[in-house]
């Protein structure tokens, strides 16, 4: 048993050997370990040191030493200069946002590309609105026809009442058959959904 152990290191001792020398003819052929390589055949390089940024950071330190030297200027000014030149247009955006605003009525950034200019409403929602309305147009009827319309105050008030609970249950009918409210939807038929509180992210 001794001899054939003794035999089978010596051939393993071979096959590592060969193995070796295998890796190494790699290397010398394709420039990277074959240890590098995966099940899929992707080579993975291992990096130690600098990350990519301070690799990149001194690169660009070397570059502007090596203009200034052929050059006899200082890249610094240029970036400078070149800051300077990036405020003035951004001032200049500025004001031509205000321009377009001005004649538009509305700002460029709500724009889409094709065209189409959308309106952010805050505030108030649509039955709201409606309500301030009515209050306002029985304001102007009780100034225009005085306290002596009284009791077709009452009857129209009594009407308005009835209608609004009819609105009301219209609503609820309508949420129930579609899944949402009414109010939800734009006048393009657009449901828009409405979410508080903290965002997924």
């Amino acid at each position: 048993a001794g001899l054939e152990g003794d035999a089978y290191d010596s051939q393993l001792q071979s096959y590592e050997k060969s193995l070796q020398e295998l890796k190494a003819l790699f290397v010398q052929k394709y420039g990277h370990d074959i240890d590098d390589v995966d099940e899929d055949g992707c080579v993975w390089i291992k990096t130690a040191g600098c990350s990519c940024m301070e690799t990149l950071g001194e690169k660009l330190a070397q570059v502007k030493c090596l203009y200034h030297q052929k050059f006899a200027a200082d890249a610094a000014l240029e970036d400078q200069a070149y800051d300077s030149q990036l405020q003035r247009y951004e001032k200049s955006l500025q004001e031509l946002k205000a321009l377009f605003v001005q004649k538009y009525g509305h700002d460029i950034d709500d724009v889409d590309e094709d065209g189409c200019v959308w309106i952010k409403t805050i505030g108030c929602s649509c039955m709201e609105t409606l309500k301030e309305t009515l209050a306002e147009v029985k304001c102007l009827y009780h100034d225009k026809f005085g306290a002596d319309a009284g009791p077709k105050n009452d009857t129209y008030d009594s009407e308005l009442q009835g209608c609004q609970d009819s609105l009301c249950e219209l609503e609820a009918q309508f949420a129930k058959k579609y899944g949402h409210g009414i109010n939800d939807v734009d006048e393009d038929d657009c449901m828009w959904t409405e979410t508080a509180g903290c965002s997924s992210m």
